[in-house]
């Protein structure tokens, strides 16, 4: 039986007087207290963030083995929380509900609503108490926790310099290197706060670098955002050891404050191991790519390490479609191979690979065979093999004189500078000199535009892929006519080469009309969609002209299915409708009326296409969207028991422990759902700072169910002895046509804990 309450905690508490059953003598079984997000299902909720504001939740009353049924009195109760304070004061006197369970009611609910007061008090996590009596049973409270979000202060690092730049790492081969500490609190502190700081090894020893200090402090100034140590120096050690990123590892202390610790990177410049080409021959000659009308043309793979290795290494090497398409642009004698470089060699190629380009009259631009390599400790960067075109030798383009590409100009911007660019496939291996032509297109001159000469050259140089004219000048006619975009042919010739040529568009600025949506309101508000659950709704098709219209335009709107379909996903109140835009008037609009099907299907966000029409205009087109509402899972965990409590961490010292990743739909789903997840580093680092018996699981949700739970993990957190706040282990998830939001799973450090007590003065 469920009833819904709004509580302050307990907030507008309406008591609900049932019949109480007598209780029998010896009363037996139990009842207890429980709060969750939703159903009997739903995870546990047993703490809130401060900054979290509302929470909606259900609070459960329920009896096992209880023989008959009876009132059982719920209230909120003391705890280190103050109501009104910390969180909203119930509004009416009586602070009591009551629930009614026992003999075939075995549980019974309400709502409640849980409003945090999200102060910037650094005050630490407080408690409200719930508590229900009922004759002849002890009833446990329920305690949840408000978690404080003002006591966090992190720590990161920046360069130094003036502006300085957040960092993460210094280069090995950097030589020494300026690094400072910045303390980031979360809220501004409101009296000066000195973080304390040390530094020691992470995965670093002192063998691989020397650093000024082994300790400094951070002062955060009062109502400041962040505070920064002084300068300290980082002397990375230049070995040629294959070592992987090391790191250096700052932790801090504040009374008051959990400090959030960070590790500075040592980038290892020692692991890489380059891919590129040669031809095969003697001399093997590096090449960047073969000739689409060479034929067949021999390639080899060449493996070069930053290092020579110390022993033997082979790569395994994958070769696979990159722009290119293998038998419509390409043949290659093998999809994979190795590169087995020697100990102590600075360079290995592979076998000899025959490459066949299809040679077509296609001008396609030179594609790409995409090569990629792997080996255990090495981090191998593949390299593109080209297949250099052969049907468009030499291409004509724009510039604007200072080197950015533009592919034409404005009608209304007056005398503008241009220049020709011509890029060659290949460099030429001498100067070479295209002749090029300007001439009208669907523009005419004088009455579209004037330029300062017609007939230009462009040299290429020697060993150079790309040659520029002189700067053109360039004036088009700022008409009032409406004539669309216009062009001006430019073409090329150079002996023994293709010229493609190119056009220069004249955008024309007065015949562009836009469409987009509004909320039809009395001040409308611009929108892009309408909620699949939000019913019928008002929006207006509104059309804007890029210049005032002389006379009145009416502009025929059509609205069709785009990825939504009618009448399955939508109805609207018209397929088609007419603007009439004024003469003279910048915008007018038509009211719709349009009601999503608000379905349990996951299907994503989907479109309704709108498009216009109207004679010598271009009109630009929208799209509505329908905002789903039902493909969202959301990831979060429980302890794997036979009755399940959700937890949201696991304790450093408490040795391998069970969890389940557990996936809510918000809809029960139709066929069963198989979500996939990984298990990652969040600020906790594996092996350093845990162990887990698998980086994925995978879960179901079954046909007509909401919710689906992993097997069980084995986490085991390392119990160290450093001080390095709670840390957290990423879980994310993917399943087909939802949107998986993830999790964090908290490693609960157990050294940052500061425990009072007392003594009788005498320190017995």
């Amino acid at each position: 039986m469920k009833r819904v309450l709004a509580l302050g905690l307990l907030t507008g508490l309406v008591v609900g007087l049932l019949p109480a059953a007598p209780v029998p003598v010896g009363a037996q079984g139990t009842i207890s207290l429980e709060i969750r997000t939703g159903n009997l299902a739903s995870p546990l909720v047993t703490e809130v963030a401060e900054d979290g504001g509302s929470r909606s939740l259900w609070l459960y009353a329920r009896a096992t083995g209880v023989p008959s049924a009876g009132n059982v009195r719920i209230s909120l109760g003391t705890g280190t929380a103050t109501a009104g304070t910390d969180f909203t004061n119930p509004t009416a006197s009586g602070v009591d509900v009551v629930l009614y369970v026992g003999g075939s009611t075995t549980q019974s609910s309400t709502g409640v609503t849980i409003t945090p007061v999200d102060d910037s008090l650094v005050e630490g996590n407080e408690t409200i108490v719930i508590s229900a009596t009922r004759a002849s049973y002890t009833i446990a409270d329920l305690v949840v926790t408000i978690n404080d979000d003002d006591d966090d202060i992190t720590l990161s690092f920046d360069n130094g310099g003036s502006p300085a730049e957040a960092i993460t790492g210094v280069d090995e081969e950097g030589g020494a290197q300026t690094v400072r500490v910045v303390a980031t609190p979360a809220q501004t502190v409101n009296s000066a706060r000195s973080v304390s700081v040390t530094i020691a090894d992470g995965t670093t020893s002192l063998g691989d670098y020397g650093i000024s200090v082994t300790s400094t402090t951070v002062t955060i100034a009062a109502n400041a955002t962040s505070g920064t140590s002084t300068a300290l120096t980082v002397t990375p050690v230049g070995d040629s050891s294959v070592e992987r990123n090391e790191t250096l590892s700052f932790t801090g202390t504040l009374s008051g404050y959990d400090i959030k610790g960070a590790d500075l990177l040592i980038f290892d410049d020692d692991d890489d191991i380059t891919l590129s080409f040669d031809d095969g021959g003697t001399p093997a000659m590096a090449i960047t790519g073969v000739s689409e009308g060479g034929g067949a043309q021999m390639v080899r793979v060449v493996a070069t390490p930053k290092r020579a290795v110390n022993s033997a290494r082979s790569v395994s090497v994958t070769i696979a479609d990159g722009t290119a398409t293998t038998t419509t642009d390409y043949a290659i004698s093998a999809t994979s191979t190795t590169v087995t470089i020697a100990a102590n060699a600075t360079s290995a190629t592979s076998a000899a690979l025959t490459v066949m380009p299809v040679d077509d009259t296609t001008a396609e631009g030179d594609e790409t065979i995409s090569f990629t390599g792997s080996v255990s400790g090495y981090d191998v960067k593949g390299s593109d093999l080209l297949i250099f075109d052969d049907d468009d030798d030499i291409t004509l383009s724009f510039d604007d004189g200072a080197g950015a590409a533009v592919t034409g100009v404005s009608e209304k911007a007056g005398a503008q500078t241009v220049r020709v660019v011509a890029t060659a496939a290949q460099a030429p291996s001498a100067n070479i000199t295209v002749n090029v032509t300007i001439a009208d297109g669907t523009a005419a001159s004088p009455a579209d535009y004037a330029f300062s000469s017609t007939p230009t050259t462009i040299t290429i140089n020697s060993g150079d892929k790309v040659g520029r004219s002189a700067a053109l000048t360039f004036t088009p006619v700022d008409d009032t006519a409406v004539e669309g975009d216009e062009t001006i042919s430019l073409t090329g010739s150079l002996s023994n080469y293709d010229v493609a040529g190119s056009e220069l568009l004249i955008y024309d600025d007065d015949d562009d009309i836009t469409l987009s949506f509004d909320d039809g309101a009395s001040i409308p508000a611009a929108i892009t969609g309408v909620s699949e659950g939000g019913g019928a709704q008002t929006i207006r098709v509104v059309a804007r002209p890029a210049q005032t219209v002389p006379t009145d335009r009416a502009v025929t709107v059509t609205i069709a299915d785009g990825t939504a379909s009618s009448p399955g996903d939508y109805a609207i109140s018209a397929s088609s409708t007419t603007i009439t835009i004024l003469g003279n008037s910048t915008a007018e609009a038509a009211v719709l009326t349009i009601t999503p099907v608000d379905d349990a299907t996951p299907e994503g966000n989907e479109t309704i296409i709108v498009t216009g029409s109207l004679s010598g205009y271009d009109v630009k087109g929208a799209e509505l969207l329908i905002f789903d509402n039902d493909d969202d899972i959301v990831l979060s965990l429980d302890d794997g028991a036979g009755s399940p409590s959700a937890v949201t961490g696991v304790t450093e010292d408490g040795g391998a422990q069970t969890v389940r990743v557990v996936a809510t739909a918000p809809q029960p789903v139709t066929g069963n759902l198989t979500v996939t997840v990984t298990i990652a580093d969040g600020t906790a680092a594996s092996p350093g700072d845990y162990g887990i018996s698998a980086t994925s699981t995978t879960v179901t949700i079954n046909n007509g169910d909401t919710v689906g739970r992993s097997a069980a993990l084995t986490v085991t957190p390392v119990s160290d002895t450093n001080v390095e706040g709670n840390e957290t282990i990423s879980v994310t998830g993917t399943a087909p046509n939802y949107d998986v939001r993830g999790a964090n799973l908290l490693i609960y450090d157990d050294d940052d804990d500061i425990v009072l007590s007392f003594d009788d003065g005498a320190g017995t």
